[in-house]
């Protein structure tokens, strides 16, 4: 199992999540088998978002999609979020 981690500023919080929420059959498609989002403390339009996939290259396919990244786009998110990819052990 592979996880892929997004660190994202967007311009409101709300309105992200509303977007985030419909977007289900595009992290469906992707193989997408838990996800989790999270809410910074500090900033609340600073999120962080959790997606397992099966593979490396399931997890990596999705985080360059172009369909995730006019997702975000749509959905408020500004400049370029931070992503990195683990692996369960």
């Amino acid at each position: 199992m592979t996880t892929v981690f997004v660190r994202a500023k967007v311009q409101d919080f709300g309105a992200w999540k509303t977007a985030y929420d419909s977007g289900i059959d595009i992290r469906t498609a992707a193989g997408v088998t838990t996800a989790n989002v999270f809410r910074s403390v500090d900033d609340p339009n600073e999120i962080t978002v959790a997606h397992e996939l099966p593979t490396v290259r399931s997890a990596k396919d999705f985080a360059h999609s172009s369909e995730l990244r006019a997702a975000m786009q749509a959905s408020g998110v500004v400049g370029a979020p931070e992503v990195w990819f683990v692996e369960g052990i």
